[in-house]
């Protein structure tokens, strides 16, 4: 990968490229600026994947490079520098979707932990587009065989579709097999709609790598965002065994878990041809109200940890805030003494005494690894009374936040 590193001044652009070993964080290629209209001119020549730049330069700023570029709709991730504690250029940061914002000054092992995740964070998303690229082409071959699958599933519609299936995939009407429902438990926010192609694919190629090892065909269709039909077809001896196909239906709903993190519940039906489809669909459908109520029952389980993971990333995202228990009970849509005590209960510490480490905690590691006035550091983990601060310091951390510097 290519960084471009942008600063109008010369020594701290080669301080960072002569304090960083560039080669341990994969990048190759490592090219400079001392304003935007350099970084723009690389930009337009060269593949940068990377960009470090300051904020506050002669000209065009920091940020209107990287909201140029944001409009350009190149892949990039950037990564913002300041000298200046500044909330709206934060702000800012956010809204033209930046990896990171770098307080200077700060050891260089910091800045190459951010580079090192922005690295990181550009190849999953890159390899994530390669997989969806792959899926939506596999989608597309795939399309016909699977739409004429699901028109068997219909009554009226049967005959010719089974006609017009064994025309495109060479699967006789007479073939043997189960029929397979797949209920996903638990729908997840991530899985949007745009991703409805990649998550096909995932399923598609999971079910097909563990129930159709033995030569066994499989077809699948959507049929809604939580639920799946899908054929396993076969002849008469690699369909015959029920228990072994269970024990595969086990191991399946293991592998949808442990690989793409959702919990899964299969049921099937034996069909000694296709033209018995719609009847197992029909049979399949009537199970629905229990894996209605097994869906119910998976979400009240994880629900706690839900909220937990809520409250836990709100306290983190605000940590410059005055958070108080009644926000935070707000994201979750619950009552402030339920949320405490299922909060004590999961995590073994009270909700106040959390939100209080989790400042102190980030207050102690800007002490260890900056030299930020420590009135500064008290303001951005949320506390305007440097006193308090101090004083709340002294009796979590055992030594005051001068002492905690000073022993670093």
């Amino acid at each position: 990968m290519n960084i471009l590193i942008v600063d109008d001044l010369l020594s701290v652009v080669e301080g960072i490229v002569k304090g960083i070993d560039w080669g341990q964080l994969g990048i190759t290629g490592i090219y400079k600026a001392f304003n935007t209209y350099e970084a723009k001119v690389l930009i337009n020549n060269l593949q940068i994947d990377i960009l470090l730049t300051d904020i506050e330069m002669p000209g065009e700023s920091g940020l209107e490079l990287v909201e140029w570029i944001r409009q350009e709709q190149m892949d990039m991730e950037c990564i913002f520098m300041s000298s200046h504690a500044n909330f709206e250029y934060a702000q800012r940061a956010v809204e033209v979707n930046s990896y990171k914002y770098v307080l200077l000054p700060c050891p260089y092992e910091e800045i190459a932990g951010v580079v090192s995740g922005a690295v990181g964070s550009l190849r999953q998303r890159r390899e994530q587009e390669k997989l969806y690229q792959y899926g939506k082409i596999l989608a597309d071959d795939m399309w016909f065989g699977h739409m004429m699958f699901y028109n068997c599933l219909d009554r009226e519609k049967c005959r010719e579709a089974l006609q017009r299936l064994e025309e495109v995939s060479g699967l006789a009407a007479d073939s043997s097999g189960y029929l397979c429902i797949l209920d996903i438990l638990k729908y997840e926010d991530r899985l949007q709609r745009c991703d409805e192609q990649l998550q096909d694919f995932m399923f598609h190629n999971v079910i097909s790598e563990l129930l159709g090892s033995g030569g066994q065909k499989i077809l699948l269709c959507r049929i809604s965002c939580r639920q799946y039909v899908f054929l396993v077809c076969g002849s008469g001896s690699q369909t015959s065994d029920i228990s072994q196909f269970r024990r595969q239906i086990r191991l399946a709903e293991d592998a949808v878990r442990n690989t793409m993190q959702i919990p899964v519940m299969i049921s099937f039906e034996t069909i000694s041809d296709l033209t018995e489809l719609p009847e197992a669909y029909e049979r399949l459908g009537q199970k629905a109200e229990a894996v209605e109520a097994c869906r119910e029952e998976s979400q009240e389980a994880v629900g706690n940890g839900d909220v937990i993971g809520q409250v836990v990333s709100y306290v983190r995202e605000h940590i410059s805030q005055d958070i108080k228990r009644s926000d935070l009970a707000n994201v979750v849509h619950l009552n402030i003494d339920y949320l405490s005590r299922i909060f004590k209960r999961e995590k073994g510490i009270t909700l106040n005494d959390y939100i209080i480490l989790e400042k102190l905690n980030v207050a102690e590691n800007l002490l260890k690894t900056t030299r930020l006035p420590i009135s500064l550091i008290a303001t951005k983990v949320g506390y305007s009374n440097f006193s308090y601060f101090s004083k709340l310091y002294k009796k979590v951390k055992g030594k005051t936040p001068a002492e905690e510097r000073t022993d670093s």
